[in-house]
Order: structure tokens, then C-alpha cells, then sequence
């Protein structure tokens, strides 16, 4: 399981670097998917064998230990990516580093409540993926998003430091959720699933918001509420005395994991054949996958490291690569250096060696903190 997480953080680092054609693989905005797919197996996982104790105390540890899987490494991230912006104004030349100038635009255009919002959100992480869904034209004033920018115009997420934490917003609000969620039959929540599913179409066809429900379905929380619970039905599979992908012969589970990943690594190969039948097997290899993963790989702690370092190369390697734009350091290199491999490469080393020291330094403390309490409540 540890080794999926990191292979789909690293996945988005791809999409980020990587010109687009030079591989196959599933896009970023996919593999975000899936990972909210392993996000809804676990939270079920955790919810019913750690934090079911009596009278709401293992609801209200469940939130108080997520908080602090969460915050404290996103506020890291996001104080080095200010304090870098400021101290090296370079940074701001490239194009994933626009977000000081374009803030000092809506400072000059007096647009303080813009501001405050959007701060808020990147502080508390909830709501970066609603600032998606909005556009400001060239005099700063915000509007739903209706179709490209032109002119002076920009997207409601270039302002942020940190605009790839519309997922941590995803995560949190599925997390307020989940203690719900987890305890619902499956009649229900596969209901919930479908009216995640159709509140897409209802915005494009029947509110005629084509623009802003393609945004929608791609950032906005509510739309990604059926990848968390496919998660949580890939746990109750993986719980099932007769149909458990786990208790399948070896054989059959390695093929089900092959299967899946070379659907990830070949994605655009069999798109070509068919975009819905790919997402249908790409869905179902990740459901059927995760029971497979976790049973053969819950007692391996390398495994678990491995896993470990996938949040924090996810939050850090936006950073890493407005670095790389520096032309002081990626200029060095030439200019095809930018969207190649080499640069891809360079910015997952650069990232996973940074993500190695947090988790050795900060995270592992935060972790051995978070099971003391719950040890703690448990006795």
C-alpha cells in the first residue's frame, strides 16, 4: 500500500513536470482520484478498529489526530513556499510562481475580502478547491468560472502559494464525514456516491453551467465524495468471509495488482480503445487492488516508509520545481531541461530527499504523539 501512495504522488509530479504525450501514464487529476480511493479504504479502516470507543471519544481523537496528520506539515510547506517567494524574488518569474504578483494586483485593486478569503482557505485548507471554481477579470472582481481567461483575467487558484491543496481540502471535508459515512448500510451510501455523481450533470445540463461543472467535477469536494466511498466499499470487501480479493489463490491476486498497475502506466494506451471501459477497469482494479496491498503488505515497515513520504512529496514538489525554474539552477542545464525527463527526475529526487528528512524529523514525533493518545484512550 505504501509503495501505492508514493507511485501516485509521484504520478502528479509527472503531470507537473513532464510535457504532455511523453508517457502513458494516468493523468495528475487521476491519480488524485485513486489516492482518495486509499484515503476512504484506510479512514474506514482506522475508524472501526482505532477510534470506536464509547460516548464520542474515539470520533472526537479520530479528528483531533487527523488535524494533526494534516496541519502541521501543510503549514511547513506552505510557510517555506512565502518565505522563499519573498527571499528569492526570481521565483516569481516562472509559470507555477505568478502568485505574489497576481496577490499585489488584488492588493492595488482593493479587493481585501478576495484576499482574506483566499487566505483563509490556504491556511485552513478548507476551501482551496471551491477557489477553483472562480475567475477574476482584469479590474480583480471574481465571477464563476464561465470558460477560458482572457485578457488581464486569471484563475481563482494562481493567487495561492499552495493551489495543489485543493485535494487536502477534498481530504478534510471527507474526514468530517467519514465517522458517518463509515457507519452507513450500502443501500445509503451508495446513494450518496450517485448524487456525488450527479450533481455534475445536473450543473452542466440542467443549470446550464457547462464551464463551471467541468471545473466542478475535477476540484470540487463534493464531487469526489464517490472516490472516498469506493474506498470504504473496498474495505468492506476486503472485511468479506467469501469474496475478499485477499483470499484469492496468489497467483490470481498478483495478477489483479499487475493488472491494475499497468493500467496506471499505460493509461493512454487502452484510452484509445475506450475511455469509459478504461476508467471502469482503472475503478475497479483499484478496488479490487487495495485488499490485495493492504492484506500482504499491512506488516511490512519498509512498506509503511515508503508510504510515509508520499504526503509530504505531494505537499513539497510544487516548490521543488518553481527551485528548478530558477535559472540559476535549472538553467544550468540547458534549455530543453524544462518538461523532460531529466527534469522530472530531478524534481522526485529533490522532493522525496526533502519529504526523507520531514518525515525523519518532524512527522515520525507527530506520529509517535498521535498513537500515544490513542493508546491512551484505548487503555
Amino acid at each position: 500500500m505504501g509503495c501505492l501512495r508514493l507511485f501516485l504522488a509521484l504520478v502528479v509530479v509527472a503531470a507537473h513536470t513532464l510535457s504532455a504525450g511523453r508517457l502513458p501514464l494516468i493523468g495528475g487529476n487521476l491519480a488524485v482520484r485513486l489516492f482518495f480511493v486509499v484515503s476512504g479504504f484506510y479512514m474506514a479502516l482506522i475508524l472501526s478498529a482505532k477510534y470506536n470507543q464509547p460516548g464520542g471519544l474515539g470520533r472526537r481523537l479520530f479528528y483531533s489526530n487527523r488535524a494533526l496528520r494534516i496541519f502541521p506539515l501543510l503549514g511547513l510547506v506552505l510557510a517555506l513556499e512565502v518565505v522563499l517567494a519573498f527571499l528569492v524574488p526570481a521565483l516569481t518569474g516562472g509559470p507555477w510562481a505568478e502568485w505574489p504578483r497576481l496577490l499585489g494586483r488584488l492588493w492595488d485593486q482593493g479587493r481585501f475580502t478576495a484576499i482574506a478569503a483566499m487566505a483563509g482557505a490556504q491556511i485552513s485548507g478548507f476551501g482551496v478547491d471551491l477557489v477553483h471554481l472562480f475567475s477574476f477579470d482584469g479590474s480583480g472582481g471574481a465571477h464563476w468560472y464561465s470558460g477560458p481567461v482572457t485578457g488581464d483575467g486569471f484563475r481563482g487558484w494562481q493567487p495561492l502559494p499552495m493551489s495543489h491543496a485543493w485535494s487536502i481540502s477534498c481530504e478534510l471535508v471527507f474526514y468530517l464525514l467519514a465517522p458517518l459515512l463509515a457507519r452507513l448500510r450500502l443501500p445509503a451510501l451508495v446513494g450518496v456516491a450517485v448524487a456525488s455523481a450527479l450533481l455534475d450533470p445536473i450543473m452542466a445540463k440542467g443549470a446550464g453551467l457547462v464551464a463551471l461543472s467541468d471545473v466542478a467535477s475535477s476540484f470540487a469536494a463534493p464531487l469526489q465524495f464517490g472516490y472516498f466511498i469506493l474506498g470504504i466499499l473496498a474495505y468492506r470487501l476486503y472485511l468479506h468471509p467469501r469474496w475478499s480479493p485477499a483470499l484469492l489463490p496468489g497467483l490470481v491476486q498478483a495478477g489483479i495488482v499487475a493488472g491494475f498497475f499497468g493500467l496506471c502506466v499505460f493509461y493512454s494506451v487502452w484510452n484509445r480503445f475506450s475511455y469509459t471501459g478504461t476508467l471502469v477497469l482503472l475503478y475497479t482494479g483499484v478496488t479490487l487492488s487495495i485488499p490485495v496491498l493492504f492484506a500482504r503488505c499491512a506488516r511490512l515497515s519498509w512498506d509503511r516508509e515508503i508510504g510515509d513520504l508520499s504526503y509530504p512529496v505531494y505537499l513539497v514538489h510544487v516548490t521543488v520545481i518553481r527551485l528548478f525554474d530558477l535559472p540559476s539552477i535549472g538553467g544550468r542545464f540547458g534549455e530543453g531541461f524544462r518538461g523532460s525527463f531529466p527534469h522530472t527526475a530531478a524534481v522526485a529526487a529533490v522532493s522525496i530527499a526533502l519529504s526523507w528528512v520531514i518525515v525523519h524529523t518532524i512527522d515520525q514525533r507527530i506520529d509517535a504523539y498521535r498513537q500515544s493518545r490513542l493508546q491512551r484512550a484505548a487503555a
